[in-house]
């Protein structure tokens, strides 16, 4: 008999523990030195992804993804235009 991987949750459908790191990165967003309206933004689209059906492997990439891009940037996200950066 084969037996399927799980997660430390007992959920076979995220046996990498996407869910989790998607979790962390959202909490840990909160502990970030950037402006507010700029996790704000994060947040919401993160629950835009899930509202597109994304699963929590692509939305937790995306999530640090966007937080690692803030860190780098001289410049809240709004402010952000091709000729400053």
């Amino acid at each position: 008999m084969v037996y399927g991987t799980m997660n430390a949750e007992g959920d076979p459908a995220d046996r990498h523990g996407y869910r989790i790191r998607l979790s962390s990165a959202l909490k840990s967003l909160h502990n970030e030195s950037f402006p507010k309206e700029d996790k704000e933004l994060i947040e919401r689209y993160a629950h835009h992804m899930s509202a597109q059906g994304l699963g929590y492997s692509r939305k937790a990439k995306v999530v640090f993804a966007l937080v690692v891009l803030r860190r780098m940037l001289r410049v809240p996200f709004e402010a952000a235009v091709r000729r400053k950066l």
